[in-house]
């Protein structure tokens, strides 16, 4: 039998959840090594992430790593509670609160999602094929077919499941990042 969407949710968050803050510090930089390594994320200037909340891949280090080696950094703004924005971020120091809790820049400077080269999404579970299971608000569904760039998932294994029940809606992974796996879904 297969999980419907708001079971699978609760069972993966239930399972984020029972990470301790230890385990999940060390599987965030596993994840990250293995981000570091892609070709295209190693090529790309101009770079998409998000800033994690609790239970998700924290992505802290790789925000930093990006700023740092000096490639544009741009993260997710909330518009009008309809759609994201990618809005650049020179520096973590420049993080606000928006809607929901999640950190977004403080500044002005956004760019056509057409124009990112790599993109690092959150999902609450995904598939080796590239399917996502987000929050349920639509945001990144909208947001992704607008993007030409690599489309990289970000996951613990504990979130990988055999199916994600997806929708045409549903924006796929070119690629899904976990501590012990690459899967390539192009």
């Amino acid at each position: 039998m297969i999980e419907s969407k708001q079971e699978l949710r609760a069972r993966m968050k239930r399972g984020r959840n029972a990470l301790s803050m230890i385990e999940a510090t060390e599987l965030s930089a596993r994840i990250a090594e293995r981000v570091l390594a892609v070709p295209e994320f190693m090529r790309a200037k101009r770079v998409f992430c998000y800033a994690s909340v609790v239970g998700e891949v924290d992505t802290r280090g790789l925000m930093r790593e990006i700023i740092y080696s000096g490639r544009e950094l741009y993260l997710p703004r909330v518009k009008r509670n309809v759609k994201i924005d990618a809005v650049r971020l020179v520096s973590i120091n420049e993080l606000c609160a928006g809607p929901y809790g999640i950190d977004e820049p403080e500044g002005d400077e956004s760019i056509e999602p057409g124009n990112l080269e790599v993109l690092l999404v959150p999902g609450v579970a995904f598939d080796r094929r590239g399917g996502r299971l987000g929050m349920g608000m639509g945001y990144f569904d909208r947001f992704l077919p607008l993007c030409r760039g690599l489309i990289i998932g970000l996951s613990y294994d504990l979130q990988i499941v055999d199916r994600v029940p997806t929708t045409g809606r549903d924006a796929r992974m070119d690629m899904v990042i976990t501590e012990t796996h690459i899967y390539d879904c192009r």
